[in-house]
């Protein structure tokens, strides 16, 4: 009787725990669990169960400290570990658990397939291929879900070439393959930005008579989206909402590939179908259509998807940066300025992209001591550097310019060749050529390329202040240099800054230059 009594308790604390289980209360269930040890033997079922509910739950830890409870283990016991590990994105505990695989049990396909799986949601695609060919050599068949998770493996490493051909291997080997393949190898042709491929895969998914689903669906819109191919994305997003249901990540795929073809019109109009669909556009999406319409010099509707972005709790600084930027292309600067103050009112941190397009807006607006107060040395690259220093040009602030040279060195920050073309046309305003000549000698000793802007911003400082001579020595270091059609510039700069220090010879030689050039009409004047 008491036996009877124990075991209907036994069975009844089992059901309990599997129920837990089930339901993915996986505290609950190692609360029991732990009540029921070690007075009762429990099937291997129950452990299986309440490791699979800490498995869901992201919980490796505790799904392994059950299978330490376990007093005899079984493959499928180690294989539901290996799996914890996997929803853990713990690749590495999975591939020890294989490699410490008890000796009295003998791993099965199962269990190559639970650890690739790791290997994939831990983005070690080598580690995964490593296993597969130890599969191979112990002579297991390698399934469908062994070769979907090595092409998923692949594509996260963006190694989309080696994930194709695990995808032909698969389909070589006639196996019955699945939408989760598919999706697989279209996501692989995704991160290698072959939209072609994406397409074919998808079409043959089709002839397999496999579904499209919003995640094979999205991956091929991703794909075409890296491609600048708008009109593809489109007619799939289409396509999709025939046979499923698009979301929010596809319409923002699609956002995304009409902000890079430029079709402003074409990004309000998917955003009316997101409203009419009942998706609200996020961050993304309203950052992707400012960009988009700022593209196209639509800086007013840039602005009014920015208020409504604002409207709907989904404004971000991605949104404002595209929105000064396109306000800053239209010259717009004070409006652009305007945001920019908006921006900070909200509290919003600048970045790179954002208070560069201010900066940028002072320079339309000739304002280069608005832009040297919105330049913040403590967060500056390269593009609010440049940004900066190129404002100070405009006004002519040569000196300023030197500052911000200066200030760059000491930052580690390299100068680029745009940017010392404009500290020398800096120097134009009072007739600094011997500093304009200095910069050029330091932007050739920093290996920097020395182009044809360069020539003709040093020679046009030189005109500017009748340094003929400065001129001809600068024109005879070019003498060998091929310069292209820009070369008659330069020899123009040349001439005029002779003619300006009136001297006769050598203002006649230049022209005789010009017109041999082709450039009479220069000459005469």
């Amino acid at each position: 009787m008491a036996t009877a009594t124990t075991s209907a308790s036994a069975c009844g604390l089992a059901e309990a725990i599997q129920n837990q289980a089930q339901h993915t209360n996986w505290q609950m269930a190692i609360g029991l669990l732990v009540k029921a040890l070690p007075d009762q033997k429990l099937h291997h079922a129950v452990y299986m169960q309440t490791m699979k509910a800490c498995a869901k739950a992201a919980k490796w830890q505790q799904s392994l400290g059950v299978m330490e409870w376990i007093p005899v283990q079984e493959t499928s016991i180690c294989n539901a570990a290996m799996n914890a590990c996997a929803r853990g994105h713990q690749w590495a505990h999975a591939v020890q658990l294989l490699d410490n695989f008890p000796s009295s049990l003998q791993p099965d396909v199962v269990t190559f397939n639970s650890c690739i799986h790791a290997c994939e949601k831990g983005s070690q695609w080598q580690a995964a291929c490593n296993l597969f060919e130890t599969l191979q050599f112990q002579s297991y068949q390698p399934t469908v879900v062994t070769y979907s998770s090595l092409v998923s493996a692949c594509a996260a490493g963006e190694q989309w070439q080696q994930a194709l051909e695990f995808f032909r291997d698969c389909q070589a080997l006639a196996l019955q393959t699945n939408v989760i393949l598919y999706s697989a190898a279209v996501t692989a042709c995704e991160k290698g930005a072959q939209w072609q491929q994406a397409l074919r895969t998808l079409s043959d998914a089709s002839r397999q008579g496999l579904k499209l689903d919003v995640i094979i669906g999205s991956a091929a819109v991703s794909a075409c989206e890296k491609a600048g191919e708008w009109e593809y994305a489109r007619l799939l997003l289409l396509e999709l909402r025939e046979v499923s249901t698009a979301n929010r990540v596809t319409y923002n795929a699609v956002l995304s590939a009409c902000e890079k073809g430029e079709q402003w019109q074409m990004i309000l109009a998917i955003l009316e179908e997101m409203f009419q669909l009942t998706i609200s556009p996020d961050s993304f999406s309203y950052s992707a259509s400012t960009s988009g319409c700022g593209r196209c010099h639509q800086w007013q509707v840039a602005v009014d998807l920015l208020r409504h972005a604002d409207s709907m709790k989904s404004l971000n600084v991605i949104a404002y940066s595209a929105a000064v930027s396109a306000c800053e292309k239209a010259k717009e600067w004070q409006q652009a300025l305007a945001l920019f103050e908006e921006s900070r009112a909200q509290s919003m941190e600048a970045d790179v992209v954002l208070l560069s397009a201010a900066i940028s807006a002072c320079v339309s607006g000739e304002k280069w001591w608005l832009a040297l107060e919105l330049f913040d040395s403590s967060q500056a690259n390269l593009i609010t550097y440049s940004a900066a220093i190129s404002a100070c040009e405009k006004g002519g602030q040569w000196q300023k310019v030197l500052q911000l040279l200066l200030q760059m060195q000491r930052a580690d920050i390299r100068a680029n060749t745009i940017t010392y073309n404009a500290a020398i046309s800096s120097c134009r305003e009072e007739g600094q050529w011997q500093r304009a000549f200095l910069l050029l000698e330091e932007l050739k000793l920093r290996q920097l390329e020395f182009d044809l802007v360069s020539c003709y911003a040093v020679l046009a400082v030189c005109q500017a202040a009748a340094a003929w001579a400065a001129a001809l020595q600068l024109l005879t270091m070019l003498q060998q240099a091929t310069l292209g059609p820009g070369d008659f510039v330069c020899v123009a700069s040349a001439f005029q800054a002779c003619v300006a220090a009136k001297r006769v010879s050598e203002s006649l030689a230049f022209a005789s230059r010009l017109e041999a050039e082709g450039l009479r009409a220069l000459a005469v004047s």
